[in-house]
């Protein structure tokens, strides 16, 4: 991803953190909730280019559009950041992050737009697409959530037959919309982390090529 111009620390650090795809991003503006799921619904959207420092600022005000990234990177083929998805609104994410420290994964629990759960993997270096998805899989299924979605949902990137264009693949909405009065925040040692200290356990939680061996 092309770096962000003129912007404050915390959106350059989460930029850097979320290197993703260059080309195109998700956004989605929240309309209402399932009145039974309570799954929040809303207009999703894939836009071409980069986020722009004002759709950053929306993002991290927590109004008109939240952003989502894309992890498959433009060489098509590696990332440097991925998630697990856990769709289940009524997790427990105190007790999902004491099985990812029992486990001793390199994982960092998020809570999702919807109550759910990201599970998000940073990497030192860009790493194989298909190694790094093989291995998240196998870590939802010890966390108990075998078959959850993996982000990137692509580890190659296809291109349209008859245009030759690249599809970008999907995109995963990124946690703190709305900065510190998020809803989609780090859970850490039971609590809660302000974005800031996010970023901070993120940089600092970052994996080498070898956490992907199965395990």
């Amino acid at each position: 991803m092309s770096p962000v111009p003129n912007s404050d620390p915390a959106i350059t650090a989460l930029a850097q953190l979320f290197t993703s795809y260059s080309s195109a991003y998700g956004t989605f503006e929240i309309t209402g909730a399932d009145s039974v799921s309570g799954k929040r619904k809303g207009r999703a959207r894939t836009v071409p280019g980069t986020p722009s420092l004002a759709e950053w600022s929306q993002h991290l005000s927590g109004h008109a559009k939240g952003l989502g990234l894309i992890p498959l990177l433009d060489d098509g083929v590696s990332v440097k950041w991925a998630a697990i998805d856990i769709d289940d609104n009524q997790i427990d994410h105190c007790c999902l992050e004491a099985k990812v420290n029992e486990l001793g994964l390199p994982l960092i629990v998020c809570r999702s737009k919807s109550g759910g759960a990201h599970c998000y993997l940073f990497l030192e270096e860009p790493c194989s697409a298909k190694e790094t998805v093989d291995a998240l899989a196998n870590w939802a299924a010890a966390l108990g959530y075998p078959g959850v979605e993996i982000f990137p949902k692509q580890t190659r990137r296809d291109v349209e037959p008859n245009s030759g264009n690249p599809r970008p693949g999907n995109w995963i909405n990124l946690p703190y919309f709305g900065g510190e009065a998020t809803e989609r925040y780090c859970v850490y040692r039971g609590k809660p982390l302000s974005l800031g200290e996010f970023i901070e356990l993120a940089e600092s939680n970052r994996a080498g090529a070898e956490s992907l061996k199965i395990r």
